[in-house]
């Protein structure tokens, strides 16, 4: 009996054995996986920040290809490349905006930050609110006088928020998202969350995911920001109403008045997938409506408006259809209403 018990046991430790060097395999295969996915984006950013020349980052690249080869066969090899990633994303994490942007001469676009006083009675006061009105043959890159205004503007008078989704270069998979507050004395408050760029720092998506840029918001009338997207840049730009209460409204004003304030007062990164034209706004969105829910298309925002369509967040007429609304709430571009 205690031979036929012992015989038994030796027998799963026999059968488990092989589970366990499997499992060990397979768990080593994707701590490789990942260090490999690791290592390219480290360098890619590592180019990025340091500015690394071609041949630099050459030799950085081959230094981690030969730790990821070494780690096949030899565990010390894994060890170590795990621990350069994790350093260096120790490091990227910690990084100041505030430091990092002390002194930075920012392109004429983004010089000018606004600001936020708030007054006894409620009311809040923009400081460099841009009001520009831009020539037909304005250009980003040429010399130009922007023009920022002061303006008081009361939550209690919002009477309307807007949803502005813009399209580009023929893609409907992302957008940029735009916010219009419209108040009962028919003045407006347009919202448009933008990487800051400093002089000399490339604007392509990259380097939106490396810390080159700062979290900015701009706060313009609707004439400036919502004019240079469609009539200058030739964008395509559809405007919601919002099925949101005054109460809803009011709430998220002031949750992104806040957040420009706190921006004022400490900088922050621009991040493409986390600090960006939609995900900035969502802390203020999901304050005034709590039943907001978030799925994949607040990262592909160009889907963005169908989400909140079928959340019957977008004022519509009687059984319309989306494709309906949308056709109605085109504004301006090049191609009138179709990507």
């Amino acid at each position: 009996m205690i031979k036929s018990v012992a015989a038994s046991s030796q027998n799963r430790i026999a059968v488990s054995v092989p589970f366990l060097k499997r499992g060990v395999f397979i768990l080593r295969i994707g701590v490789t996986a990942l260090l490999t996915l690791a290592g390219i984006w480290s360098c890619a950013v590592m180019t990025v920040v340091w500015k690394l020349s071609a041949s630099t980052a050459a030799l950085l690249a081959a230094a981690l290809f030969v730790l990821w080869l070494g780690s096949f066969r030899r565990n010390g090899c894994l060890f170590m490349l795990a621990v350069i990633e994790a350093a260096f994303m120790i490091w990227f994490a910690g990084q100041s905006a505030e430091r990092h942007f002390a002194g930075v001469e920012f392109e004429r676009v983004f010089a000018v930050k606004p600001s936020v006083n708030y007054l006894p009675d409620g009311k809040f006061e923009v400081v460099n609110l841009r009001n520009n009105r831009y020539p037909d043959d304005y250009s980003e890159k040429a010399p130009y006088d922007d023009v920022f205004i002061n303006s008081v503007f009361d939550p209690a008078d919002v009477a309307a928020v807007q949803l502005a989704q813009v399209y580009w270069g023929g893609m409907e998979l992302v957008a940029h998202t735009m916010l219009n507050f419209r108040f009962a004395d028919g003045r407006n408050l347009s919202v448009s969350v933008e990487p800051r760029t400093p002089v000399g720092v490339d604007r392509k998506h990259f380097t939106h995911l490396c810390h080159q840029h700062e979290l900015l918001f701009v706060l313009s009338v609707p004439e400036d920001v919502f004019e240079l997207r469609s009539r200058i840049r030739g964008e395509n730009l559809y405007l919601y109403d919002l099925n949101f209460t005054p109460d809803e409204s009011r709430k998220l004003l002031t949750g992104i008045i806040g957040r420009v304030a706190q921006l004022d007062e400490k900088p922050e990164f621009y991040d493409l997938l986390q600090d960006n034209c939609i995900t900035a706004l969502l802390p203020a969105l999901k304050s005034a409506k709590p039943e907001l829910h978030c799925d994949f298309r607040v990262i592909f925002n160009g889907w963005l408006d169908r989400m909140l369509f079928e959340q019957g967040m977008l004022k519509q007429r009687d059984n319309e259809s989306f494709e309906s609304l949308r056709s109605r709430c085109f504004v301006g571009g090049k191609s009138q209403g179709e990507l």
